[in-house]
């Protein structure tokens, strides 16, 4: 699974695509083991371990996840993951993040 495209999509837009484990800090069978040892992995568990480059801050302009942004990913081996972004800030606090849209 080293090399499978990995395809994101934020609100129905293309937004990266890279390979998995392209350029990642840890390789995947080292992920599984550390996480493992951590908590129990189950059938249909994800582990996200990072951010491509050119994604939120490092935009031009910077763009966030906003509340109702809909976040997919798609690994042609694995299938798509589709994500409903909802942002529920704490009692009494307002959220540290503005959307830019």
């Amino acid at each position: 699974m080293a090399d499978e495209p990995v395809q994101g999509f934020l609100c129905g837009n293309s937004a990266r695509t890279v390979l998995c484990g392209g350029r990642a800090v840890m390789r995947v069978p080292t992920a599984i083991t550390y996480v493992s040892a951590l908590t129990e992995l189950l059938p249909g568990d994800v582990i996200a371990t990072g951010t491509p480059d050119g994604v939120g801050l490092a935009r031009t302009p910077p763009r966030w996840l906003a509340d109702g942004d809909v976040l997919e990913v798609d690994i042609t081996c694995v299938g798509l993951l589709r994500n409903n972004v909802v942002i529920e800030p704490e009692p009494g606090r307002q959220p540290r993040w503005r959307s830019i849209s």
